[in-house]
């Protein structure tokens, strides 16, 4: 009878650090591979001042035209190409 009420005496738990550090070298490892690495360039440019703002029209001008059938390519007026489905 006096086994029964005995209380078991429990073993402090313990935390697996092992595992934790494996999973931590193989995600920084994905992490590290995966990212997007981006560079900043500056572009100087010459843009044009509106005091000389002549609009000239463009020598060529190309269109081109969405449809059911396929693609139409134009100058503005006439038809240059169609490229059929």
């Amino acid at each position: 009878m006096r086994n029964k009420h005995r209380r078991q005496i429990r073993k402090p738990a313990e935390l697996l650090l092992v595992p934790m550090i494996d999973i931590f070298t193989v995600l920084v490892t994905f992490l590290l591979m995966t990212a997007v690495f981006s560079r900043i360039t500056i572009v100087e440019l010459d843009l044009p001042s509106s005091a000389a703002a002549k609009v000239t029209e463009p020598v060529f001008r190309l269109e081109v035209v969405v449809r059911k059938e396929g693609l139409e390519l134009t100058n503005g007026s006439t038809l240059i190409a169609a490229i059929r489905k």
